[in-house]
């Protein structure tokens, strides 16, 4: 199925055969392009002034048509399984999204740290066995995922301008210190427990958590004064008992599952 709106190249096909035309660059007003084909990027596409741009790439590297694409804003290599670098992704300075999602990427460069305006990383599905970036230096104002066979972390530091995280990592044993103010949504899914120091978090509205490991199937007794909570999910996670429910006073919905060593705050 190929489509065009608003300017915008569409292709949704499960057909490994089909190829799209090598000389995209007489479209001279698309601006967009998102394709599921797995193929490589052709050379004509360097030509074009796109703002956003979604390709599942059948190469190992970067590709140089994308890297001569300064002017992308939003850049998604998902679903790019043989993906295995991205340098040279420095260039790409007006980044605002970047979704690297279920490629062959086992390490993030610390060239990712020049992207001053990612409001927005997906890394999902992905076996990073090394950060060269450090997580605490990129000025994510928006959100970051992490979801794979993590074993370890980089410190995440202080991601003052971050809404929105998630970690989905059930080998996760250990999680690093987080400081969050203007966090809304946390989403937690390991075997680590959770931290105390992660308490500063005044302005978080959603939060889900699941611990499986022996360890951190409770949460931190100083939660409770996350008072502007509205949507609260815990999966196998107890609360201690001295634990304030009732200081979630803005609280809409509350999902519970219970716990075989847990116990339930009165009131």
């Amino acid at each position: 199925l190929i489509y065009w709106i608003d300017n915008k190249l569409v292709v949704h096909t499960l057909q490994a055969n089909l190829n799209l035309p090598t000389d995209l660059n007489r479209w001279k007003q698309l601006r967009a392009v998102h394709t599921t084909l797995r193929q490589p990027v052709p050379d004509a596409i360097a030509g074009l002034q796109l703002e956003p741009l979604s390709w599942a790439t059948t190469q190992t590297a970067l590709p140089e048509e994308i890297l001569a694409m300064t002017g992308l804003h939003r850049l998604s290599l998902r679903g790019s399984s043989r993906l295995r670098s991205i340098s040279g992704i420095g260039t790409l300075a007006n980044l605002t999204y970047l979704d690297l999602s279920e490629t062959a990427i086992d390490h993030l460069p610390a060239e990712l740290e020049s992207l001053r305006c990612l409001a927005n990383l997906e890394l999902g599905g992905l076996n990073i066995q090394r950060f060269d970036a450090n997580l605490k230096h990129l000025e994510v104002q928006q959100s970051i995922t992490l979801e794979g066979d993590f074993g370890e972390l980089p410190p995440l530091g202080d991601l003052s301008y971050l809404r929105h995280l998630t970690i989905l990592a059930p080998e996760l044993t250990e999680l690093p210190p987080l400081k969050a103010p203007q966090l809304r949504t946390l989403l937690l899914w390991t075997r680590a427990p959770i931290p105390s120091d992660w308490e500063v978090m005044p302005l978080l509205e959603e939060l889900e958590v699941d611990t499986q490991g022996p360890d951190g199937g409770s949460l931190p007794l100083s939660w409770s004064r996350l008072t502007n909570l509205r949507k609260v999910h815990l999966g196998a996670v107890s609360l201690p008992v001295d634990f304030e429910l009732a200081r979630w006073s803005r609280l809409e919905e509350l999902h519970m599952q219970a716990c075989d060593d847990g116990q339930l705050p009165s009131g």
